[in-house]
């Protein structure tokens, strides 16, 4: 059974969502006062030096990032958007907030208020995108997008949120372009490059693909899709045995990801080695939570010899 080409997104293994974090106790009343009066400064001084909208942001930030008090800079932020409602970045960073929480329809109200106070602030058009990305709307978030790049285009994050949003709308030649773009810009290019390479897998443009895991690797020589990418490019081309280092690398630094085990796997079983080819295909049959993969690896297992 040749091996199945690599299908986005499922390919590159997804960043889960971190738990929210439980606020902290002890020193939270101190910080809260301490806080509370830096709101309280950017009243006084927003009429003097400083900008009472940055130094509110600030404080959020500091929330947010430092003291792990996410529900804080939201009381801030609300306050102070009422403060100075015409402050697009407040609006936005109480959107993102909203957002992050998984309060979609209050994010939208926010981001999109933003977006009409400061058509040309790049992180709120970014953000509604992400926005319609997490709601499913991959097509709808690509012109978001698309407007936040006209604004700041050397930016490697939005170039990789819109391949992403590229590739979740299956429109897979412009999503390898921009993951390309972004590997091309970033100083840390390394997963620019291999979504680049994976996406041009899918195409069947062995060529660009193997350039772009050579790049990524020659950034992160432990970036583990490039290694996968590497291994699933020469097993497709009949080189097994050159597919197994690499295979064997992206299994161990993913753990707990079928897909490399699976093409271990197949690797070996186009080798004519048996045993460590169901060894690999079960432990990859294991660690599947998807009925259709699981169904295939069953399928290839039936088909490889004890």
């Amino acid at each position: 059974m040749p091996a199945p080409t690599p299908s986005p997104p499922y390919y590159y293994p997804a960043r889960r969502a971190e738990p929210a974090a439980a606020p902290r106790r002890g020193g939270g009343a101190l910080a809260g006062c301490l806080l509370a009066l830096l709101l309280g400064m950017a009243f006084l001084l927003g009429m003097v030096l400083l900008s009472g909208a940055e130094l509110s942001l600030a404080a959020a930030r500091l929330a947010e990032r430092s003291l792990n008090r996410p529900d804080l800079a939201r009381a801030m932020l609300e306050a102070a958007s009422l403060a100075w409602p015409k402050s697009a970045g407040l609006h936005n960073q109480l959107g993102e907030l909203y957002l992050r929480g998984g309060q979609n329809q209050l994010a939208q109200d926010e981001l999109e208020q933003a977006v009409r106070l400061d058509p040309a602030l790049a992180a709120a058009q970014n953000n509604l995108g992400l926005l319609r990305l997490g709601s499913g709307l991959a097509e709808a978030a690509i012109p978001y997008f698309q407007s936040a790049l006209a604004l700041d285009p050397t930016s490697p994050e939005l170039l990789l949120n819109l391949g992403r949003a590229y590739s979740l709308a299956g429109q897979l030649s412009p999503a390898a372009q921009s993951y390309q773009r972004a590997g091309s810009l970033a100083l840390d290019g390394a997963r620019g490059w291999s979504q680049a390479g994976l996406t041009y897998l899918s195409l069947g443009e062995y060529n660009p693909a193997h350039q772009a895991f050579e790049q990524a690797l020659a950034q992160e020589p432990g970036n583990a899709p490039a290694l996968f990418g590497l291994g699933a490019l020469l097993l497709q081309q009949g080189r097994p045995q050159e597919a197994i280092p690499y295979l064997e690398a992206a299994a161990q630094l993913l753990p707990a990801d079928p897909v490399p085990s699976l093409y271990l796997g197949l690797a070996y079983r186009e080798l004519g080695q048996p045993d460590p080819a169901r060894q690999a295909l079960e432990l990859a049959r294991r660690l599947s939570a998807s009925s259709a993969l699981s169904a295939q690896i069953d399928a290839i297992l039936a088909q490889t010899n004890p």
